[in-house]
């Protein structure tokens, strides 16, 4: 129960005005990228409960261009914002705090999922249920923007944010 709310705050941290670059993320790891093209797999949303505003949206994202790249962005109009967050366990407490990218190492795989990086879908224009799909489109630094389709998946920590 803790850890909601200081969650929670830390989302209405990140609203104030907080937010930053990170120049290095652990949740990235050397993998086969296909060759050329920023490729995504298992995107995901995390569904909400009656009256929840906010939303978590995971994927994993394979650099498979000749260079590094960066997501900086993420377009939906279900939201009123969607940004990109990390969350770290400082001091025995997990908090989460926005970021303005997130490196993508050429030949890597940056995989966003529950207690790591992900995307935060703030103030929902509807409940996300169970089986719900979305598409959003991806902006990067370098590669073209990509738009992608996420479902609602039960299996996901729903209410860890």
């Amino acid at each position: 129960m803790v850890i909601r709310h200081v969650l929670a705050f830390a989302v209405l941290a990140g609203l104030a005005g907080c937010g930053g670059d990170v120049s290095e993320d652990a949740s990235t790891a050397a993998t086969a990228c296909p060759g050329g093209a920023v490729t995504i797999r298992d995107a995901r949303l995390a569904p909400t409960r009656p009256g929840q505003k906010v939303a978590a949206a995971y994927l994993a994202i394979c650099n498979g261009l000749g260079e590094d790249d960066a997501l900086v962005g993420v377009d939906w109009p279900g939201a009123s914002a969607v940004e990109i967050h990390l969350s770290e366990m400082e001091d025995g407490v997990m908090s989460m705090r926005p970021i303005d990218r997130l490196p993508l190492p050429v030949g890597e795989e940056a995989v966003l999922a529950p207690g790591g990086a992900h995307l935060m879908l703030i103030g929902l224009n509807s409940e996300v249920a169970e089986g719900d799909a979305a598409t959003m489109t991806m902006r990067f630094e370098n590669a073209e923007p990509l738009t992608v389709s996420f479902k609602a998946n039960p299996a996901d920590d729903a209410h860890a944010h």
